[in-house]
């Protein structure tokens, strides 16, 4: 089973200054995520493939993912998505922390060289140390199971295959 969950945002969460947190996205009213459930690793391949297509299609003019515009907010960083690290499913140009973090990221790395100065606390998609790059990621990365984005106010949310996000 696969769905396109829409949940509000907005409202008070809107009023903090995009600065102010490691969340930036304060300008949306809705989330959407693209989840898909299943029990047998035999359909694995089919519905990893049904939903990176999807997904890929609602944001084709963005380069398959929901870069940070007048329609969308990029995505949300607890819904963790590696295929934004992909050039194959993320053609856009735009890295992956700034989908999550906009212009948030160096000083989120300010952040991390007080707090995790010998990056103890490290993963795929992890704050870099100041002075140097995120991790080198592989092109085609392991199965995900949902994505997720940042919709803003400017139009009505997309049909099943819209073209894109809303803001």
């Amino acid at each position: 089973m696969s769905i396109v969950m829409l949940t509000t945002f907005g409202g008070k969460i809107n009023t903090v200054d995009p600065s102010a947190t490691a969340v930036a996205q304060r300008e949306a009213v809705q989330k959407l995520h693209y989840i898909s459930f299943w029990y047998d690793e035999a359909d694995d391949a089919a519905h990893l493939s049904w939903m990176r297509e999807f997904y890929q299609d609602v944001y084709s003019a963005t380069g398959g993912v929901p870069v940070p515009n007048d329609v969308t907010d990029g995505c949300f960083i607890n819904y963790a998505d590696a295929d934004l690290d992909s050039t194959e499913w993320n053609s856009s140009g735009v890295p992956w922390h700034q989908l999550y973090f906009k212009d948030g990221y160096e000083r989120l790395q300010q952040v991390k060289a007080a707090w995790d100065p010998g990056d103890v606390f490290h993963h795929a998609q992890s704050i870099a140390l100041p002075g140097t790059a995120p991790a080198a990621k592989p092109t085609k990365p392991k199965p995900t199971q949902a994505k997720s984005s940042q919709a803003k106010p400017t139009q009505a949310a997309p049909a099943a295959a819209g073209p894109t996000g809303t803001k």
